[in-house]
């Protein structure tokens, strides 16, 4: 014959492995979401990050092109200011003499006066934008 207590504790021995197995099951399924999610996050931080990256690939990129337009410009307006320095040694050249007494020539005049106008238009237009041309500096 079947003992009853002997069932009885058949059956509670098998709920609590029952039991004890759901519980471990569902730890173990929480400890395997969390690392899912934290694959995922990690994932996510490195495309991020690779995206970042990225944005400051370009931002260099720009940056040694602006650079580069800097050196052009500043090289080109090394030329002019070259140019108009050497006009105006050579304009006052020609009058030395005069100058002891402050008196210029009408054309060296001029030549000053189209200098000055140059040198405030370079001087408020930048360095990188166009420079003003020297087609008007001859003499009247």
């Amino acid at each position: 014959m079947i003992n009853p207590v002997s069932s009885g504790k058949t059956i509670l021995i098998m709920l609590l492995v029952t039991a004890i197995s759901a519980a471990g099951a569902f730890f173990a399924g929480m400890h395997q979401g969390a690392i899912n999610e934290r694959s995922k996050q990690a994932e996510s931080t490195v495309q991020n990050l690779t995206s970042v990256l990225d944005k400051y690939k370009t931002l260099i990129n720009d940056s040694n092109a602006a650079s580069k337009a800097m050196r052009t410009a500043m090289a080109t307006r090394y030329v002019f200011d070259s140019k108009t320095t050497e006009d105006f040694k050579n304009a006052l050249a020609k009058k030395q003499a005069d100058r002891v007494d402050c008196r210029f020539d009408a054309g060296v005049m001029h030549q000053l006066d189209i200098a000055r106008e140059r040198a405030a238009t370079s001087a408020a237009s930048g360095i990188r934008n166009p420079l003003p041309t020297t087609a008007s500096t001859s003499e009247p």
